[in-house]
């Protein structure tokens, strides 16, 4: 009988279409979160709960681990603070925005952004 037409012929002439690329950055995570100036007083903070969002131990070890926990967590977790513990922690509020001696990180930006890219 008659043999099946080649296709690849026909897929590679066909038109050129535009897909979005996600690009993840995780090098430069750090460039997602802006350290808030005059640092924050921990009394008016309130923090993401650990139970419901299941923050383990391994998530608050250090500052790097806290922040991408928290880009993670979306739009739950407005930052992340190094409390007078010596803890970490992941903030929910802000507060009032009152200055004080703890350095934290308000999150800006999400993890992931769109490229346009033309494919072959």
């Amino acid at each position: 009988g008659p043999r099946p037409k080649d296709l690849s012929a026909t897929i590679k002439s066909s038109k050129k279409h535009n897909f979005p690329r996600i690009l993840y950055d995780y090098d430069r995570a750090n460039a997602y979160y802006r350290e808030v100036e005059g640092g924050v007083n921990e009394g008016e903070l309130k923090f993401v709960d650990k139970e419901l969002h299941e923050i383990t131990q391994n998530d608050t070890r250090n500052m790097g681990t806290v922040k991408n926990r928290c880009a993670f967590l979306g739009s739950v977790c407005k930052g992340v603070v190094a409390l007078s513990s010596g803890a970490f922690q992941l903030v929910s509020d802000f507060g009032d925005g009152t200055t004080g001696s703890q350095t934290a990180f308000k999150k800006v930006q999400m993890v992931i952004y769109l490229k346009g890219r033309k494919i072959r």
